[in-house]
């Protein structure tokens, strides 16, 4: 759980059994728990989203609009947590495939 009351889990810290494995596992993990995937990987997980038609959301977020920086990963926060507070129609619920917004 974050500080601004998001439950998150990050595959590196959290889930080192995923550390190496395919992105259709990963997002196969991901549905089965009910999480949203946050990446910036859209060539792979474009392909994963149709393979595994049951998960509940992949949210891209561009390198360059969340550089891995402490303003960048500030911004990342903030972006995650407008979208947690603000979510599309059926995050969390449906095959929902979204880009993460600067506000």
């Amino acid at each position: 759980m974050t500080s601004d009351g998001i439950d998150v889990v990050a595959l590196i810290s959290d889930r080192p059994e995923l550390r190496g494995a395919d992105v259709t596992t990963v997002l196969s993990a991901a549905a089965t728990e009910g999480r949203v995937v946050v990446t910036e990987d859209v060539s792979t997980f474009g392909v994963a989203a149709a393979q595994v038609p049951d998960h509940v959301g992949i949210v891209y977020c561009h390198h360059s609009r969340f550089p891995r920086t402490p303003s960048g990963l500030n911004r990342l926060r903030l972006a995650i947590k407008e979208l947690a507070d603000n979510p599309p129609d059926g995050l969390g619920r449906l095959p929902v495939v979204w880009w993460l917004q600067l506000r």
